[in-house]
C-alpha cells in the first residue's frame, strides 16, 4: 500500500512538473503572439481611422461646397420667381404696353427695392430699351450695350413663340463686366450677378416686351454668411477673375491654394485647407477649415489608438503574469500533496460539484479507476454543474438588464408621448374596441369648446355628450359619433368637416386600428378655409371693383354656348369709359381707382341678378344680359347705363364727369359663338368710339367688313416702309407780306401697289395705333432733312410729329441722328406737334421738347383752334410758332366770328413772342384778311399744292431764291 502511494506520488510529481513547464511555455508563447498581433492590429486600425477621418472631413467640405451651389441656384430661382411676379402685374404690363418711361421708372424702381434687385430695365417687343427702375440710367447707352452684348441674343427667344399661360423665364449667374452691366442697367461691373429675364404680355396675351433684372453678388452675401455660421465653415465663391463672394473670412481675403495631398488643397500660408467644386465652367465654390483641425484630428485618433493598445497590452501582460504565478503555486501544492490529500481532495471536489460552485479547478484526465480518476470524474461533474449554473446566472442577468432597459425606454417614450400629446396642435382621442376613451389630450376638448375634464378616461363619447351643454355642440358630437359607426375594418377612414356655433370649422379625421379601436384627430382649419374661399373669390372677381373678371365672363359665355336651347337669347355689351385716362392722369391713380369702384357699383345696380358684369381691362367692362325679351330691352339697358355713367361723381372734393361707349352683339341674331359675339360687340364699340360721343351701337355686318379691310390695311402697312412705298410731298410756306417762300412742310404719302394712293387720314391713325408711326416718323425726319440740304439756307423744312414719337422717349436721338447724317442746321428744322402732346404734360415730354429747342430747332403748335386750344398749353412750353387750323381760314369773310378768332390768335401769339401761320389759304380775300389780322406766314393751294422734291428744288433754286410766287 505504501509502495503504491509512493509510486503515485512520484507519478503525480513528475506529471505536475511536466504540466507546469509545458503550460508555462505554451502560455508565454500564446501571450507573446497575442501581444504582437494586437499591437500590429491597433497600429493598422489607427492608420485606417486617420484615413477615414480625412475622407469624412473631405466629404463634409465637398457637401458644404456643393450646398453653396444650391444656394446660388436658390438665388437664381428666387430672382426668376420675383421677376415673374413683377412681369405679371397689371400696372407693369400697362406701363410697358404704353411705353410710359416715367411710370416704368417709378414702378420698376419700387419693385427692385422690394424684391432685392439692384436694377430692372424694360424692353419693348423690338428689344429696344424703353425704361429702367432708376431715373439716372442712360437709356440710349443701355440700348446700345444690350444690342452689342451676348445677353441680347438671349432675349429674342423670350419675345418669340411665347404664351401667357406658359411664359419662358431665363435666369443665369454670370460675370457682370462693363458691357453687361450697361446691358442690364447696372451702375458698375461686378464679378458675379444673378440676371433674370421674363416676358411681359399685353391684354391680348401677346408679348409686348420683357423685363431684365440683376442682383450683384455681394462680397459678403447674407445667405452665405448665414450658411457659414450654421456649418462653422468658411465659404468662397470665385471665378477666374477672383473671389466674387465669401463668408467666414475677412473681406478682401484672396487665398491661393496648392495641392496638399490627394484629398485637400491648402493655402500658401498653410493656415487653411479647402475642397472646391465646379458650379459652372467658370464659377467655383470652396469650403475651408483651419489646417489645425485636420492635424489635431489625425493626432488625436493616432494617440488614442496607441494609448488604448498600450493599456490593453499592459493588462494582458499583468493578467498573464498573475495566472502563471497562480498556476505555479497550485502545481507546486498539488505536486507536494498529490498522494495524501487525494481522498480528501476527491471528497472536497465532489462536495463542490454537488453544491459549492464557487471553486473551479480545470482537470483534463481520461477515466481512471484510481483516486485520480475519481478526481477527474468529480471535476467533470463540477465543471458541468458550474457551467450550467453560470449559464443560468448569465441568462438571468441579461434578462434583468433587458427588463431594466425596456423599463427606462418605456418611461422615456411615455414622457415623449405625453409631451407630444400635450403640445400637438391637433386634438386627439383614442378609443378601445369597446369605444371607451383610453387617450385624450387637452387640445381635443379645447377645439370642441369643452371644459377641461369633460371627457374622462374610460368613458364613452355618448357619456361625454350627456355632459355637454348647448345643442350646437351636442350636434357636432353626434356627427363624430355617427362617423365612428362606419369604422368596421382595419384602416377604415372617415373625414368630415364640422362647423361649430362660434363659426369655427373643425376637420375631423378617424381611422380604425388593428385592435378595432378608433383614433380621432381634430384640426382647426377655419383660417385655411377662409383663405381658400378668398382665393376662390379673387380667382373669379376683379380685386378693385368686386365684379367678375375674365374667368367669370368666360365661364358665363361657355355655359350659355354649351347649354344653348331653342328660344334662348343673350346680349353682350362691351363698355369703354370715355375721358377716364384724363381723370387718371390729372388726379392720380387713387382717384381713378375710386372712380372705377363707383362705376362698378352703378353697373351692378342697373342689371338683374341673372346678368353678369365683368371688368376685363383698366376702364373696360362687359355685361352679359341673359334672355332679353327683345332688341328694345337691350337698348333700354344700354341707354340706362349711358345715362347712369354720365351722372357726375364727387371724389375728394372734386366733381368728375365721364362718359361711356357701348358696343352690343346678341345671340342668336348674330350667332351663338361667344368668341365671335365678343368680337362683334368690340367692333360695334370701336365704331361708337370713332364718333367721339357717349352712346351705344348694335353690331351690323358692315362693321365686320370694315374690320376686315382694316386688318388688310394693317398687314400692308407693316411692310410699306420696308418696300419703299412711302414718299414725301412738300407744300410751300410763304411770308404773308412778300409771299416769298420761307419754307416747306413735308407731307407723308403712301403709294400702295394695289390700293394706289392711300389717304394719310386713313393710314396714319392705323400706324399710330400699331406703333409704326415711330419708325415711319423717323424715316420722314431723315428724308426731309436730307431734302432740305438741296435748298437755300434761308428755306426751312417743317415735319409733323406724332404724340407717340414724343412719349416714346427716342425722339431726341432720332432728330439728332437725322441732323448729323444730313448735315442740316438745327435752325432750319421745324417740328409741328398737336395740342394732344401737351395734354400729357409729363416730365419726359417737356424735357424732350426743351432739349430739342435748346439745340436751335423750332417748335410749332399745329391745328391751333381745334381741340382744347387751352392757354395752359402755350404757357407750359415756349413755342416758336402757332399754326391756325384751316377750318377757320376757309370760312373767313371779314365780318364773321372766324375773323375775330383769327385776330385773337394772332394778337395772342404776338404778345407771347410767337409767329403765326394761316393754313388752307385758297383765295385772295383770305390772304388779305390774314395779313390785316397780323398773321406772319401763309400756306395753302393759293400759293402751291404739295409737290415732289424735284419740283420743290426747281422753284427755290439759287437763281430763283428771291423770286415771288405768282398768286394765280
Amino acid at each position: 500500500m505504501k509502495r503504491h502511494r509512493a509510486a503515485a506520488k512520484s507519478i503525480a510529481t513528475r506529471f505536475a512538473s511536466a504540466a507546469l513547464i509545458g503550460a508555462s511555455l505554451g502560455f508565454a508563447s500564446l501571450v507573446a503572439l497575442v501581444i504582437n498581433r494586437l499591437d500590429y492590429g491597433l497600429t493598422v486600425q489607427a492608420t485606417e481611422l486617420g484615413i477615414l477621418s480625412d475622407h469624412k472631413l473631405s466629404s463634409r467640405l465637398d457637401a458644404d461646397a456643393k450646398l453653396i451651389g444650391a444656394r446660388l441656384d436658390r438665388l437664381r430661382s428666387e430672382a426668376s420667381r420675383n421677376l415673374a411676379s413683377i412681369a405679371q402685374r397689371v400696372d407693369v404690363q400697362r406701363a410697358i404696353a404704353m411705353q410710359n418711361v416715367v411710370a416704368i421708372s417709378e414702378i420698376l424702381g419700387q419693385a427692385a427695392r422690394t424684391d432685392n434687385f439692384d436694377g430692372i430695365i424694360a424692353v419693348d417687343a423690338g428689344m429696344r430699351v424703353i425704361g429702367a427702375g432708376s431715373g439716372n440710367v442712360d437709356l440710349l447707352a443701355v440700348n446700345k450695350a444690350l444690342h452689342e452684348n451676348a445677353i441680347g441674343t438671349r432675349i429674342w427667344p423670350l419675345l418669340d413663340h411665347n404664351e401667357r399661360g406658359k411664359p419662358t423665364t431665363y435666369s443665369i449667374i454670370d460675370a457682370l463686366d462693363t458691357a453687361m452691366a450697361a446691358a442690364v442697367g447696372a451702375q458698375s461691373p461686378a464679378l458675379l450677378a444673378v440676371i433674370a429675364i421674363h416676358p411681359v404680355f399685353d391684354d391680348f396675351g401677346d408679348v409686348s416686351g420683357a423685363l431684365i433684372a440683376h442682383h450683384a453678388l455681394m462680397p459678403e452675401e447674407p445667405t452665405f454668411v448665414e450658411f457659414s455660421a450654421l456649418t462653422n465653415t468658411a465659404l468662397i465663391v470665385r471665378t477666374h477673375d477672383g473671389v466674387a463672394s465669401q463668408a467666414g473670412l475677412p473681406l478682401k481675403f484672396l487665398p491661393e491654394f496648392t495641392q496638399l495631398d490627394n484629398t485637400f488643397l491648402i493655402t500658401h500660408d498653410r493656415q487653411l485647407i479647402s475642397r472646391c467644386v465646379n458650379y459652372t465652367q467658370f464659377i467655383e465654390t470652396c469650403a475651408l477649415l483651419q489646417t489645425k483641425e485636420l492635424y489635431d484630428l489625425r493626432a488625436d485618433i493616432t494617440r488614442s489608438g496607441y494609448t488604448q493598445g498600450h493599456i490593453l497590452v499592459f493588462w494582458l501582460v499583468g493578467l498573464s503574469a498573475f495566472f502563471l504565478i497562480f498556476f505555479a503555486i497550485c502545481s507546486y501544492i498539488l505536486a507536494k500533496a498529490v498522494t495524501r490529500p487525494l481522498v480528501r481532495i476527491t471528497q472536497s471536489v465532489m462536495a463542490l460539484a454537488r453544491g459549492d460552485w464557487r471553486t473551479h479547478v480545470d482537470v483534463d484526465v481520461d477515466e481512471r479507476l484510481d483516486e485520480v480518476g475519481d478526481i477527474a470524474r468529480a471535476v467533470v461533474e463540477l465543471k458541468v454543474s458550474v457551467q450550467e449554473r453560470n449559464r443560468l446566472k448569465t441568462q438571468i442577468a441579461e434578462h434583468n438588464a433587458t427588463l431594466t432597459e425596456q423599463k427606462d425606454l418605456l418611461h422615456i417614450q411615455n414622457l415623449r408621448f405625453n409631451a407630444a400629446l400635450t403640445n400637438m396642435s391637433q386634438g386627439l382621442c383614442m378609443l378601445d374596441p369597446d369605444k371607451r376613451v383610453v387617450v385624450v389630450n387637452a387640445r381635443y376638448e379645447e377645439l370642441l369648446g369643452l371644459d377641461k375634464g369633460t371627457i374622462e378616461i374610460g368613458c364613452t363619447l355618448q357619456q361625454a355628450v350627456a355632459r355637454v351643454s348647448g345643442p350646437d355642440l351636442q350636434k357636432s358630437f353626434q356627427h363624430i359619433i355617427e362617423l365612428q359607426k362606419n369604422m368596421r375594418s382595419v384602416q377604415d377612414r372617415g373625414n368630415i368637416l364640422v362647423t361649430l356655433g362660434d363659426g369655427r370649422t373643425i376637420a375631423v379625421s378617424q381611422i380604425a386600428t388593428q385592435d378595432e379601436g378608433i383614433v380621432t384627430t381634430l384640426a382647426d382649419i377655419t383660417a385655411r378655409k377662409r383663405d381658400e374661399e378668398r382665393i376662390e373669390y379673387l380667382a373669379h372677381h376683379d380685386y378693385l371693383t368686386g365684379l367678375g373678371n375674365r374667368i367669370t365672363l368666360r365661364h358665363e359665355l361657355t355655359s350659355f354656348e354649351a347649354n344653348f336651347r331653342s328660344g334662348d337669347t343673350l346680349a353682350i355689351l362691351c363698355l369703354d369709359l370715355n375721358r377716364f385716362k384724363i381723370v387718371n392722369d390729372s388726379y392720380g391713380h387713387s382717384v381713378g381707382d375710386e372712380l372705377l369702384k363707383i362705376i362698378g357699383a352703378r353697373l351692378k345696380k342697373n342689371v338683374r341678378k341673372v346678368d353678369t358684369v365683368a371688368r376685363v381691362g383698366g376702364d373696360e367692362f362687359v355685361i352679359v344680359q341673359r334672355n332679353p325679351h327683345s332688341r328694345d330691352d337691350i337698348a333700354e339697358l344700354a341707354k340706362r347705363i349711358v345715362e347712369t355713367i354720365a351722372e357726375p361723381v364727387m371724389i375728394e372734393g372734386r366733381k368728375l364727369s365721364i362718359g361711356v361707349s357701348i358696343g352690343i352683339a346678341s345671340a342668336p341674331d348674330d350667332g351663338i359663338d361667344c368668341d365671335r359675339l365678343l368680337k362683334m360687340a368690340d367692333l360695334a364699340l370701336y365704331r361708337v368710339k370713332s364718333l367721339g360721343v357717349s352712346n351705344f351701337r348694335f353690331f351690323d355686318p358692315e362693321m365686320d367688313a370694315r374690320e376686315t379691310e382694316r386688318r388688310g390695311l394693317e398687314r400692308d402697312l407693316t411692310n410699306a416702309l420696308e418696300n419703299n412705298e412711302f414718299y414725301l410731298l412738300y407744300q410751300p410756306i410763304v411770308d404773308s407780306h412778300t409771299t416769298e417762300i420761307v419754307g416747306f412742310e413735308a407731307l407723308l404719302r403712301w403709294r400702295h401697289p394695289e390700293r394706289g394712293i392711300v389717304s394719310p387720314a386713313e393710314f396714319i391713325p392705323v400706324a399710330e395705333e400699331m406703333g409704326l408711326i415711330v419708325p415711319i416718323g423717323a424715316w420722314v425726319v431723315e428724308t426731309a432733312c436730307a431734302a432740305a440740304m438741296h435748298w437755300p439756307e434761308s428755306i426751312s423744312v417743317a415735319v409733323n410729329i406724332s404724340s407717340l414719337q414724343v412719349s416714346g422717349g427716342g425722339l431726341g436721338l432720332t432728330i439728332v441722328q437725322a441732323l448729323a447724317t444730313s448735315g442740316l442746321s438745327p435752325r432750319r428744322l421745324e417740328l409741328e406737334i398737336t395740342e394732344s402732346v401737351m395734354l400729357e404734360n409729363n416730365a419726359l415730354t417737356l424735357a424732350t421738347l426743351h432739349g430739342l429747342h435748346d439745340l436751335g430747332i423750332r417748335i410749332s403748335m399745329d391745328d391751333y383752334g381745334t381741340g382744347y386750344s387751352s392757354l395752359s398749353s402755350l404757357r407750359s412750353f415756349p413755342f416758336d410758332k402757332i399754326k391756325i387750323d384751316q377750318s377757320f381760314v376757309r370760312e373767313l369773310t371779314g365780318k364773321d366770328q372766324n375773323s375775330l378768332i383769327v385776330r385773337s390768335i394772332c394778337s395772342l401769339a404776338a404778345g407771347l413772342g410767337m409767329t403765326t401761320v394761316g393754313e388752307g389759304v385758297e383765295t385772295n380775300q383770305q390772304l388779305e384778311i390774314l395779313r390785316s389780322a397780323g398773321c406772319t406766314a401763309l400756306q395753302g393751294y393759293f400759293f402751291g399744292r404739295p409737290m415732289s422734291f424735284e419740283d420743290a428744288r426747281k422753284i427755290v433754286a439759287p437763281e430763283r431764291a428771291g423770286e415771288v410766287l405768282n398768286a394765280a
